[in-house]
């Protein structure tokens, strides 16, 4: 069984997703590492906001770069917004990257770490067709009593100090069921303060 650990830098809706992604890696088998050293799998969720979250980053991908050496099936995986908007330039700045998955294909993380593993090859997903968000595991989010729920995702407005619309794409609301649903199971398992998130 292969362990990913994911470190997450940014916003709350990049919280949320890293529980929708430790969600998703958990149902395909994955075991949930608590460190990076105790992971075969590491994976960055990243934020655009400011450069300076970008070169932080790119800093920590440095970290790595000798274990990946060390280790060839190691894996190392840019996700988020960084990962949307830099793309191949990724792979270019920090050659030992294995995957770069931008914000609406994070459910293929699964398939992408299989990919990596089995072919040794480098690994690009950054289409944005709208958000297949994968089912959420109630026992993923970090406080028991406080949960982060999106309402939904992007932007259809066009400011120019803002890299939303770009890295999130467009406006999608989610159907007000489903929220509901959501919202009652984590009631249900002991949450008491829910914070709706939304990009706009």
């Amino acid at each position: 069984m292969r362990s990913v650990y994911l470190e997450v830098f940014g916003c709350q809706m990049n919280k949320l997703d890293a529980e929708l992604m430790l969600s998703g890696l958990a149902e395909a088998g994955l075991r949930i590492a608590s460190r990076p050293d105790d992971a075969d799998v590491v994976l960055v969720n990243t934020c655009s906001v400011r450069e300076h979250a970008e070169e932080r980053v790119y800093s920590l991908l440095g970290t790595f770069k000798p274990r990946k050496q060390d280790e060839p099936d190691f894996v190392l995986g840019v996700v988020g917004c960084m990962a949307q908007r830099e793309r191949e330039r990724v792979f270019r700045r920090a050659p030992y990257v294995d995957i770069v998955c931008g914000t609406d294909e994070f459910a293929r993380l699964p398939e992408l770490i299989r990919d990596v593993t089995q072919t040794h090859e480098r690994q690009l997903a950054v289409a944005q067709a709208g958000a297949v968000l994968p089912a959420r595991d109630l026992s993923m989010r970090p406080r028991g009593f406080q949960a982060f729920v999106s309402i939904m995702r992007g932007c259809d407005y066009n400011c120019t100090y803002c890299i939303v619309p770009a890295v999130r794409g467009r406006e999608i609301s989610r159907d007000e069921n489903e929220i509901v649903d959501e919202v009652k199971r984590l009631a249900d398992d002991g949450v008491i303060e829910i914070t709706f998130l939304g990009q706009t």
